[in-house]
């Protein structure tokens, strides 16, 4: 008990301040008031911003495996876009390849190939009736074939994508998803396959 007498009554530096200093001069209250208010609001402003900014930076940049920030790129950035009246489709495709639709006389159904520069296909789609039974078939084809499979969303709508190797041992995927009373299958070889299947949209 002593001892903290002791501490209590050793100098703090402040007895020399008047006790009745804020009251003889409000003018000096009010100042400090104001400047403990845009402390407090500048503190706000700054959480607020730092949160943008995080929120800017996820949106811009993506962890790699090293944890190294890497710019995303927009590899569709330029070009072309395909649409589709009759099958109610669009996509972009690379600026050096070419969208061809195949003759397939007066079956009610629709298949382009993607080529590249070098008329080799990247991609292909083909679209049929929803009702076709064959498509059923096909889709369990591919899922018994797969390395893997997974939940796709292509426009909103939910399809599956099929993880594909080819006969020459390149990884591809097969998407199967419908909408619009057709059901579209989507064939591909990554990484480019990704990138034409992320623009690819419905229309009405």
């Amino acid at each position: 008990m002593d001892n903290f007498s002791q501490n209590n009554s050793q100098p703090t530096g402040f007895e020399n301040i008047p006790q009745d200093l804020f009251t003889k001069n409000p003018r000096l209250k009010n100042l400090l008031l104001i400047l403990m208010a845009a402390l407090l609001f500048s503190g706000i402003g700054l959480a607020v911003f730092s949160y943008q900014q995080s929120i800017y930076r996820q949106k811009l940049y993506y962890e790699t495996e090293g944890g190294l920030p890497v710019h995303r790129v927009n590899k569709s950035e330029g070009w072309k876009a395909y649409k589709s009246q009759t099958f109610r489709f669009e996509l972009k495709y690379p600026s050096n390849a070419t969208v061809e639709q195949v003759d397939v006389g007066e079956h009610p159904y629709g298949v382009f190939e993607i080529k590249d520069q070098n008329s080799h296909g990247i991609s292909s789609i083909a679209v049929v009736p929803e009702n076709d039974e064959q498509i059923n078939d096909e889709q369990k084809k591919y899922a018994e074939s797969a390395v893997s499979e997974k939940n796709i969303t292509l426009d909103g709508i939910i399809g599956k994508y099929y993880s594909v190797i080819d006969d020459s041992g390149n990884n591809g995927g097969a998407v199967f998803v419908r909408k619009n009373g057709f059901a579209y299958i989507l064939l591909g070889i990554e990484p480019g396959f990704s990138e034409i299947l992320s623009t690819f949209k419905f229309t009405k």
